[in-house]
């Protein structure tokens, strides 16, 4: 669902679909991945599972 502020801020519809299938470096909104310390824990625990 498209909300008021979707449509305010140009963040709904179309515009992410469009941006979605682009390159990081080619999208409107910048793309970092910050990597936390402890984050891979989460992922050992599943994988011994």
């Amino acid at each position: 669902m498209i909300t008021d502020d979707d449509r305010r801020f140009n963040f709904g519809g179309q515009f992410i679909y469009k941006e979605i299938v682009k390159s990081h470096l080619e999208r409107a909104i910048p793309c970092i991945q910050i990597k936390h310390p402890v984050a891979i824990d989460s992922f050992n625990k599943w994988a011994e599972k």
